[in-house]
C-alpha cells in the first residue's frame, strides 16, 4: 500500500515538475498530488493515531486478563523445556496444518528440473 509520506509526496512533487508540460505524467502527477493534499489532515492522522493506541491498549489488557484467567501451567524456564513443549504438543500437529501440506488444491509439483525442486516438499517429521 502506498503511504503519502512528507518524503514521498516531495519526491513526487519534484517528479511532477521535471515532466515535459502537457504530458500524461505529469498531468496524472498533479492530480494525486491534488488528491493526497485534499485528503492529508493533521488532525485525522492524529484521531487515527489515538484510536490505534487505544485499541492496542484495550487489546494488551483483554490478553493479559486471557492469559490470567487460563493460568498457563507450564513453566518454560529454558530452552529444554521448550523443545520438549514443542515435541510433545506441537510437532505431532503439524502435518495437519495446512501450509505444511506439499500442495494446495489445484497446484502441480514443482518440475524436477526447478531449483526449487529440492525445497518443495515439507519434510516428514517423526511424531
Amino acid at each position: 500500500m502506498y503511504r503519502a509520506t512528507r518524503q514521498n509526496i516531495k519526491r513526487i512533487h519534484g517528479r511532477i515538475q521535471d515532466a515535459p508540460e502537457n504530458t500524461t505524467h505529469r498531468r496524472v502527477g498533479e492530480r494525486i498530488m491534488r488528491q493526497v493534499k485534499a485528503e492529508s489532515d493533521r488532525r485525522k492522522g492524529e484521531r487515527l493515531l489515538l484510536n490505534k493506541a487505544n485499541w492496542l491498549g484495550r487489546r494488551a489488557e483483554e490478553l493479559l486478563a486471557d492469559y490470567e484467567e487460563l493460568r498457563p501451567q507450564h513453566t518454560l524456564r529454558t530452552y529444554e523445556d521448550v523443545e520438549k513443549l514443542w515435541e510433545q504438543h506441537v510437532a505431532p500437529h503439524l502435518k495437519d496444518f495446512a501450509s505444511m501440506q506439499d500442495l494446495s488444491r489445484g497446484q502441480e509439483p514443482v518440475p524436477e528440473d526447478s531449483v526449487w525442486y529440492a525445497n518443495w516438499r515439507v519434510p516428514k517429521r517423526r511424531t
